[in-house]
């Protein structure tokens, strides 16, 4: 792993441990590192959080609106890319996520990812506008 990655790695962490520890969310919702692969996981602990990674990509968006759904009453954080970032504004847009039950900490794309369209498969958003359909 590269030092950009151990950093925001160590950003994650401290920034996911002091909400923890705050009391502002029940849980942080990151990828947790597990030999050689990166899995979706509820943190709801401090001492857990040493498994947390930044490496590797998963959309997590899609397992907070599960998450929130079946919780009813907790809060958590996401650490998000900026697609599932964009994707979950999206769902609180639809309503299918209650935003304000979501802190999102926001992980910016290393700069071979930002090179390499292929990590998400555009080179920038989607636009479109309201009432036109997706192409």
């Amino acid at each position: 792993m590269d030092e950009e990655q151990v950093s925001k790695e160590e950003q994650a962490r401290k920034i996911s441990r002091e909400l923890i520890a705050g009391g502002k969310v029940d849980g942080v919702l990151a990828l947790l590192e597990i030999r050689d692969h990166v899995v979706p996981h509820l943190f709801t602990e401090e001492k857990e959080l040493e498994g947390l990674s930044v490496s590797g990509r998963y959309p997590v968006a899609g397992v907070a609106e599960r998450l929130l759904h079946r919780w009813e009453d907790g809060k958590i954080a996401v650490i998000a890319r900026g697609c599932d970032e964009r994707h979950l504004i999206e769902l609180g847009k639809k309503k299918s996520v209650d935003l304000d039950r979501i802190r999102i900490i926001g992980l910016a794309c290393t700069i071979a990812e930002a090179k390499s369209a292929t990590a998400c498969g555009l080179t920038r958003p989607r636009s479109r506008w309201a009432g036109a359909s997706a192409t």
